[in-house]
Formats: C-alpha cells, sequence, structure tokens
C-alpha cells in the first residue's frame, strides 16, 4: 500500500477516534465518571465495532487481487489533469506499383531504310542526250552506188540530202557510214568536245 493511501487510513482512524472521545464525554456529563472510565479515558482505546469499522475501511482501500479471468481496474490517475488527446498517427500510405506498358516490338520499330533514289544525269550526260535526238531526226530513206561510191538519200521534215560517205549535213551532221540497212550520223558537242553517233536505219517502204 502507498504512502498517500497509510496516511489516508490514519487520517480517518484518528477522525473516528475523536469522534468516539466526543460521544464519550457527553455520556460522561450524564452519568457519574468511576475509576475505570478514567482509566479508560486516560488510555483510551478503540472498541471492537470501531476496529471492526477500520478493518472494513482497510480492506477496501486495499488493492485485491484480481482473480484470473476478470479484468484489472485501470491505474488510478488524477481526475482534475487537463484532458489530453493523443492525436493518432497516420497510417502510412502504399505507394502503387506503376507498371510501365509492355513495350511492343513492332511500335518503335525502325522503318526499312529507302532505298536512294538513282541520281539523275550529269549536265554532260543531258547535252549527249539532246544530241542523238538530233540525229534520230533525219530519216534515211535509200542509199545507190555510182562510180564506185554509196550515196545515201537523206531528209529531215521537208529537206532532202543526198550525200556520200565523208560528207557533212547541215555544215556539223558527219555521215560516218553508209551500209546497206543503215546510216551512220555522228556529231562533235562543243560545250565538251565529245562525239555522238546515231544509227539510222533504213525506213522500210510499208512503213513510209
Amino acid at each position: 500500500m502507498s504512502n498517500q493511501r497509510k496516511l489516508m487510513v490514519l487520517l480517518g482512524l484518528l477522525a473516528l477516534w475523536g469522534g468516539l472521545i466526543v460521544l464519550e464525554s457527553d455520556d460522561g456529563l450524564l452519568t457519574p465518571v468511576s475509576k475505570d472510565m478514567r482509566a479508560d479515558m486516560a488510555h483510551p482505546r478503540i472498541s471492537d465495532s470501531v476496529s471492526s469499522h477500520a478493518d472494513r475501511l482497510i480492506e477496501t482501500l486495499t488493492p485485491m487481487e484480481t482473480p484470473k479471468g476478470q479484468v484489472a481496474l485501470a491505474k488510478p490517475r488524477n481526475i482534475f489533469s487537463p484532458l489530453t488527446w493523443e492525436q493518432p498517427r497516420p497510417k502510412p500510405v502504399r505507394q502503387a506499383k506503376t507498371t510501365e506498358p509492355q513495350r511492343s516490338s513492332h511500335a518503335h520499330a525502325p522503318l526499312p531504310r529507302q532505298p536512294d533514289p538513282p541520281p539523275g544525269p550529269s549536265a554532260a550526260e543531258r547535252v549527249m542526250q539532246r544530241a542523238r535526238q538530233q540525229l534520230r531526226q533525219y530519216r534515211f530513206l535509200g542509199y545507190m552506188t555510182k562510180s564506185g561510191e554509196s550515196q545515201a538519200f537523206l531528209t529531215n521534215g521537208q529537206a532532202i540530202y543526198i550525200v556520200k560517205q565523208g560528207e557533212f549535213v547541215d555544215g556539223r551532221i558527219h555521215v560516218s557510214k553508209i551500209e546497206p540497212t543503215a546510216v551512220v550520223l555522228s556529231m562533235i558537242i562543243s560545250e565538251t568536245g565529245d562525239q555522238v553517233e546515231a544509227s539510222i536505219p533504213l525506213v522500210d517502204d510499208q512503213s513510209s
């Protein structure tokens, strides 16, 4: 039992003892006091009833053992102390695992490389193509042999030319070769100095 509880029991006993003394003193005024009563007043003692009440008080103040299966009383506390409220701790929030979207193997697949376009003709090649087109404007109508020399009949639009092998047509078209089935014309390109040739086939009578 704690010191505070012992002090409370002692004060209660003293209060009871004082009350009994007052009651006995009041009774003494009505009845004569004998020697025994004086001895009792000189040495006051607690009666059996007072002692039984004190024992009951002590039993109520003495903590009893808690039988098994019963709930023990909580620890006493000061009811006049300021109330304190313990703020509940916030529960930790579990972050949801973000699953990355599955990357499709075809989503970011590199596109097949397109083949590079073929390079266009150079300036010199374009000049040679125009020269061949100019030579193919002539048509080979036929040929004849005179004094052992072959002569070719050529036409370009309304103009008709009778030329021998080695001669020039229009001043710059050279008749390089005359054959029974074709005539070979050539010219020199002034920009590059290259020679361009074109074989002009003999015109069929049915196609003419």
